[in-house]
């Protein structure tokens, strides 16, 4: 009798661990695909700020420093629109982190898991300095700019050492946004997605380069033509990030399509 009773006891304490289980893989099914769309939209944020950036740039009569503060007093708009979406693509970069580590380590090796995880921990903290810098570019659009316009020198000169100061410190940030995302999380990614069957192919290479590429952003830093070379290798460095976070995108929707496929073929059968 006592026997009958501890088998029923442990027949549902395994009925509910595989519920508990079966729920808890939902859940974390649902958070990986939520992170693909997340990464679809942090993707169609950088094209907005992309574009708005094209748009202030084309309007500056002078490349230098006064004509850009000139140009973002006029347009106001533009100027807030970048920084909205500047941050928005942040945002929606935060979850990419969080998922697209939970869809490979599955897939990799327990040390590789270790490493990954310090990834995606890299691309977090990425992802929240990437909004601190555009929060920074909010003072150069409501304070900044708009009293260059309406002083005087000495005054002038003055704001512009204000700017100056700013922009170094947003440079810095810059160049740790750029490491953390690029270089430690898209590129160990990519280094990573290059060993897994299902991803072989282009994906892994395209967040490889990213990384490589994007630590060119130390030419913010370095005078000449050196230093403006560096900082072109850095922006396709940032662009094929986003081609790289498009791609995995739409590898998990592939996979989870392909996924769902078979289980529909072994219920039939």
């Amino acid at each position: 009798m006592i026997y009958f009773i501890l088998e029923s006891v442990n027949d549902r304490i395994e009925l509910f661990q595989r519920c508990l289980v079966e729920k808890l893989q939902e859940r974390i099914e649902k958070l990986i695909l939520a992170g693909a769309g997340s990464a679809i939209l942090a993707t169609l944020s950088t094209v907005v700020v992309i574009t708005v950036s094209f748009l202030v740039t084309f309007r500056l009569a002078t490349p230098d420093i006064g004509a850009y503060l000139e140009v973002i007093t006029e347009h106001p708009t533009l100027s807030l629109l970048e920084i909205i979406f500047g941050m928005l693509s942040g945002v929606f970069t935060i979850p990419v982190s969080i998922s697209f580590f939970f869809f490979m380590r599955e897939r990799l090796s327990p040390t590789k898991v270790k490493i990954l995880f310090a990834s995606s921990i890299a691309m977090f903290l990425g992802s929240c300095l990437l909004i601190v810098l555009y929060s920074f570019k909010i003072s150069i659009v409501s304070d900044i700019a708009p009293n260059y316009v309406a002083a005087v020198e000495p005054e002038k000169t003055d704001i512009l050492n204000r700017y100056e100061d700013l922009t170094l410190t947003t440079n810095i940030i810059q160049v740790i946004v750029y490491i953390l995302i690029y270089t430690l999380g898209a590129g160990v990614y990519g280094l990573f997605t290059t060993q897994i069957e299902e991803l072989k192919g282009t994906i892994g290479w395209t967040g490889l380069a990213s990384g490589i590429f994007a630590l060119g952003v130390i030419g913010l830093f370095i005078d000449g033509t050196f230093g403006s070379v560096l900082n072109f290798g850095a922006q396709i460095g940032s662009i094929m990030f986003f081609f790289w976070l498009v791609s995995m995108a739409y590898a998990i929707f592939f996979l989870y399509k392909e996924g769902k496929k078979d289980i529909e073929n072994e219920n039939i059968e």
